[in-house]
């Protein structure tokens, strides 16, 4: 779906102040609630993934790595998965990017 660009405008104003979504801590310096989510996210690995985040802290790969601002628009991943993560983060809000890496992680094998 393509918005004629004050639409476009006005979703985006939408997602950054919305409760729901509420973006706008992704996009102010120091990114506040990218380092919450990158905390959560590594307690998530470490009870239900130990052994992933084991080889991970191995290799010296911290969450930041992969969790980085735009990381959702990168060319590694199809653009019909990145439609798919953004309609489901705009349907459900901000829980949604928590279940993202750990179903991926055990689908590429990585979790084995």
């Amino acid at each position: 779906m393509f918005l004629p660009e004050e639409d476009a405008f006005w979703a985006l104003a939408q997602l950054m102040t919305d409760d729901r979504h509420a973006m706008h801590g992704f996009f102010v310096p120091g990114s506040p609630k990218l380092l919450r989510f990158q905390a959560h996210h590594e307690r998530i690995l470490e009870r239900a993934l130990p052994d992933l985040r084991k080889h991970m802290d191995e290799e010296q790969m911290s969450t930041g790595i992969y969790t980085q601002s735009g990381s959702c628009s990168a060319s590694s991943i199809p653009f019909s998965l990145i439609l798919k993560l953004w309609d489901a983060y705009i349907l459900d809000g901000e829980q949604v990017p928590w279940s993202w890496p750990t179903p991926s992680s055990r689908c590429t094998g990585s979790a084995s």
